[in-house]
């Protein structure tokens, strides 16, 4: 038998339109297993291309090839992915109409011969997103510090792609308002940045007078955000859907970066979870006196507290992770301190040291959303109802960690092709964008409030409806 002859980019095999499915039988010679190389052009439409070479084996020391797609021109390709995973499903983002290849090396060689299964598609792109769809953005890089794009995921069908969006922030934190907008942190620019519904970028923000990462929490009851900067000590501001900053609070006090916060639905009281190694209690802060309250919830030993919410019945729900076994849980409070519920979840495997994070559901107060990692390679969420714990929702779609799949190896066909970064906040698409309902103060010619705020609702109206004459 002869080496192959797609042994470099310049004698790359065209794969041609997508969907591709290839099987190259050639790619031993003499015990030796050879790399070999594949093109492709990314089709008019295309955000995300996913790849995978499958050897028909999946134990150790059997051959198989590690995926690493690069940019061309074939003279001069530019890496995109340092994929040191063998058999396993990447994925990466791409502009139709630019030339890519696919770089596939053995990890050991074999006496007898050995093939290789080549499978390239291009990731969906709904045009329309339904209420309730999963929201997830990434906080990881390209190999050439490129952002991955935001994903969106069904909540109706396991491991089912819906979009892509690229050109959006990459970060740790982020939240959605009912009208759809939604904030996001950006920590390449340092900055918040502010998407509308239809994931337009309509203004960014500094993040903070220190360079560590803010946190993000909505706050329904104004249709504002909260945000939190991470510097010693930390601030606290509240930001508007226009993109206006309209107080700040400087938390004294608290030496430690803030890892969860949220606030009450009036703004008079700010919910806080200092990082302190393994045991957070959950602070208060008075926003209307500017002075520290009384702890809400001391900490659970050995647990901390990764996120919280405000719902719309002033309770408070938060999430607590053990930090050896990863055990979690959640847990409900009244705004008093009252424990009302204890939700078990289950243990998560914590990809990349990733850690359990919740989502305000469509149907607050009445349930809420949490993601976690109960196996290797799949990232679960779950919509639980808050009166007795049942689990209204339970969605299976596959982890992925800087553009590769945590599943090592993956054996076709694959379950999971596309899926939702690990380590990230994640939202949910509202029911309606636009309009948050309620009476609304019309004055005429006038767009924004004094406070900068857009089009604000009066919130929880006693009256919803009146006739007109």
């Amino acid at each position: 038998m002869a080496p192959p002859v797609n042994t470099n980019f310049l004698t790359a095999v065209e794969l041609g339109t997508l969907p591709a499915d290839v099987t190259q039988t050639d790619i031993n010679d003499a015990g030796t297993n050879y790399g070999v190389y594949y093109k492709f052009t990314a089709p008019p439409g295309s955000k995300v291309i996913g790849a995978w070479g499958y050897s028909g084996h999946t134990g150790i020391p059997e051959y198989r090839a590690a995926c690493s797609p690069y940019v061309g021109p074939a003279g001069a390709p530019v890496l995109l992915l340092d994929v040191q995973r063998y058999g396993v499903w990447v994925e990466f983002q791409v502009d139709a109409g630019t030339e890519y290849f696919l770089a596939f090396f053995p990890n050991i060689d074999t006496v007898g011969p050995e093939q290789l299964r080549i499978m390239v598609e291009v990731a969906p792109d709904d045009t329309s997103i339904p209420a309730g769809a999963i929201l997830v953005n990434d906080d990881g890089l390209q190999y050439p510090n490129e952002p991955f794009p935001l994903g969106i995921f069904s909540v109706n069908a396991d491991y089912t792609t819906l979009k892509f969006v690229k050109s959006v922030a990459v970060g740790e934190a982020g939240d959605m308002l009912r009208s759809g907008s939604f904030a996001l942190e950006d920590y390449i620019a340092d900055t918040v940045k502010l998407y509308d519904s239809t994931f337009t970028e309509y203004d960014a923000v500094s993040a903070g007078p220190s360079t560590n990462r803010p946190r993000i929490r909505t706050i329904n009851g104004t249709g504002r955000w909260i945000i939190a900067d991470l510097g010693n000590p930390p601030q606290i501001r509240i930001l508007t859907e226009a993109g206006v900053f309209v107080n700040t609070w400087t938390i004294t006090g608290v030496t430690t970066d803030l890892i969860g916060v949220a606030a009450n639905n009036d703004e008079t009281v700010a919910y806080y979870a200092e990082n302190i190694i393994h045991t957070n209690d959950i602070g208060r802060w008075d926003l209307v006196n500017n002075v520290v309250m009384g702890v809400l919830a001391t900490g659970v030993a050995n647990y901390s507290v990764y996120d919280i919410l405000y719902n719309d019945d002033n309770t408070i729900i938060a999430v607590y992770e053990q930090f050896l076994t990863h055990d979690v849980f959640v847990r409900r409070f009244s705004s008093a301190g009252a424990i009302l519920n204890t939700y078990a979840i289950g243990t998560s495997v914590a990809p990349n040291e990733s850690h359990a994070r919740l989502a305000y559901s469509n149907d607050n107060p009445d349930s809420f959303w949490v993601m976690w990692w109960p196996a290797e390679g799949v990232t679960r969420f779950l919509e639980i109802r808050v009166s007795d714990g049942v689990v209204l929702t339970t969605r299976n779609h596959a982890a992925v960690f800087g553009g590769v799949s945590e599943t090592e190896p993956q054996v076709y066909p694959a379950l999971a092709r596309f899926g939702p970064s690990t380590s990230c906040p994640f939202m949910i698409m509202p029911a309606s964008g636009g309009d948050p309902g309620g009476l609304f103060v019309v004055t005429p010619g006038k767009r924004t409030d004094n406070d900068g705020t857009i089009d604000v609702a009066i919130p929880d109206p006693t009256f919803k409806t009146a006739l007109l004459p």
